[in-house]
């Protein structure tokens, strides 16, 4: 059984924001008639899902790496911002929390090492000779105190020990956030909704390090604002054009007689010759705890500056969700990194990482 969190924190360090009233109600009532009419899906996509790439944030800088091992057998390039090491937390929310965020000591990255040969000779991840030469690009920014330098260095110690081409974004004086041209709060802060403006486009430099030679966007790459399905303004922002952001149900690909421990509604943004049938690439974007939808809209879908390049390339960026709840134990809404879905979660046949899987799968034809 799952019970969600009704009344959400908008940011790590920010106050709880309740939401009472006959106002609100009628607003989430609504917001629940628009996602339910965006639920309708009239063609499925043409997907090359034998090469895929992958990327995210903060928790799902870990949960990116996790989908990597699982099915690196389709996965061939992996961008990961702000975020530590494969198995980092052990299974444990206490080590999660002490080791693998803004640790300060010496991390003994062989451990993690082991930790995935075991699995990959158990069967529960791929074999690691698929990580040979795939593409791996790191950020983090040196104003971020909530993954330290250490974190972040053992990920890049783990891929090189796997002969990964490893490539290390030059830091800015950034918080915990992904980076853009323009969009979100100033570079050097943490704070919702964990997009800051630096003057780098992290989408496009990740991207153009694990897919080889992307075109770059072209026109006017200025704001163009675009309502949220509930009227918010806040989730007004960038979108590329001739493209569109595509709501579907993600409880329709689960396996049967599992939990849905993600969001009932995920999102995917489709360039437009991908909606017309084009066989087209795929890229899988893992948002960071309280970056999902119920938290902050579309934002991160529209400014994180992922949908300009897709359109330039014809890549359909899957952008799965998740959702808060105490039971299991995930106030954040956060990717499970530490075990909250049971102890496989590190396994191709987890709760999530199947989920993902057989998202992805499902959305091709």
């Amino acid at each position: 059984m799952k019970i969600k969190v009704i009344n959400k924190y908008h940011s790590v360090l920010g106050p709880r924001k309740l939401r009472l009233g006959l106002a609100a109600l009628m607003s989430t009532l609504l917001f629940s008639c628009s996602q339910a009419e965006d639920h309708k899906q009239s063609v499925k996509l043409t997907l090359d899902t034998t090469n895929i790439t992958v990327s995210g944030i903060s928790s799902g800088g870990y949960m990116a790496t996790q989908f990597h091992l699982a099915y690196s057998e389709i996965v061939s390039g992996v961008g990961v911002i702000a975020a530590g090491p494969y198995g980092c937390a052990k299974g444990n929310l206490k080590v999660a929390l002490s080791e693998c965020m803004n640790n300060q000591n010496t991390i003994e990255t062989k451990l993690f090492i082991d930790k995935a040969k075991q699995l990959a000779a158990n069967g529960d991840i791929s074999p690691l000779s698929n990580l040979s030469s795939d593409k791996i690009w790191i950020y983090r920014g040196t104003n971020d105190l909530t993954i330290s330098g250490n974190v972040s260095k053992s990920l890049e110690q783990f891929y090189q020990s796997q002969s990964a081409d490893v490539v290390i974004e030059p830091p800015l004086n950034s918080g915990h956030g992904f980076p853009t041209m323009n969009q979100g709060v100033e570079c050097d802060r943490t704070a919702s909704p964990y997009i800051n403006t630096c003057k780098l486009d992290a989408a496009g430099k990740l991207l153009s390090a694990i897919l080889p030679r992307l075109k770059e966007p072209s026109g006017d790459s200025s704001i163009k604002h675009e309502s949220s399905p509930s009227g918010d303004n806040d989730a007004s922002g960038e979108r590329a054009t001739g493209g569109e952001i595509v709501a579907f149900e993600q409880g329709q690909f689960l396996d049967q007689g599992r939990d849905n421990t993600l969001a009932d509604t995920g999102y995917y943004y489709a360039p437009k010759k991908c909606s017309q049938g084009h066989l087209c690439k795929v890229h899988i974007v893992f948002h960071g705890c309280q970056q999902n939808a119920d938290s902050i809209d579309r934002t991160f879908i529209n400014n994180a500056g992922y949908n300009r390049w897709a359109d330039a390339n014809n890549i359909v960026v899957i952008y799965p969700q998740t959702e808060a709840s105490f039971v299991p134990l995930n106030p954040k809404a956060c990717w499970d990194w530490w075990g909250y879905t049971g102890e496989d979660y590190l396994s191709r046949n987890s709760e999530q990482l199947k989920h993902i899987y057989n998202m992805l799968i499902g959305l091709s034809q």
